[in-house]
């Protein structure tokens, strides 16, 4: 009798749980590994998409100078994201104990067309300017402002 009890719980938490994890993918797009190429002439320091701490990247380098970052999922029917960057101290704000640069402002969610994968691709470039794109695999920006190596 208690096996067959057990065997009941057994299937109700499988079939409880499956239907929690088919609701919870179906709910989300992703999840997409994230990537930053800064074209700007000012580095970074912290890059926030709608909550999801994105990293940081660095200004004039030549793979555009972010780092993967996973995972991030985009909820289904969302059509922008709020992105909100602290971009790293001048030399003026360091000597006076000044606070970062913020720059807050919403982007357009570009098209997935792979709901539960790739890239997501934030290019930085100058004047506040703020692409992002879906990719299979990380590309190579060539950033135009890039310093030339030592």
């Amino acid at each position: 009798m208690w096996s067959g009890i057990r065997r009941a719980v057994a299937a109700g938490i499988t079939i409880a749980g499956s239907l929690w994890c088919a609701q919870a993918y179906a709910t989300n797009y992703g999840p997409y590994r994230v990537i930053g190429y800064n074209f700007a002439d000012r580095s970074i320091y912290s890059v926030n998409i709608d909550g999801f701490g994105a990293g940081n990247v660095r200004a004039h380098e030549p793979g555009g100078g972010g780092g993967t970052v996973c995972c991030m999922e985009v909820p289904r029917g969302k059509k922008t994201w709020h992105i909100k960057l602290r971009y790293e101290l001048t030399a003026e704000q360091y000597r006076n104990n000044l606070p970062n640069d913020v720059f807050e402002t919403d982007i357009a969610i570009p098209p997935l067309p792979d709901k539960h994968g790739g890239y997501i691709e934030f290019y930085f470039r100058p004047e506040h300017k703020i692409d992002a794109r879906w990719a299979a695999s990380p590309t190579d920006p060539r950033n135009p402002n890039a310093l030339p190596a030592n």
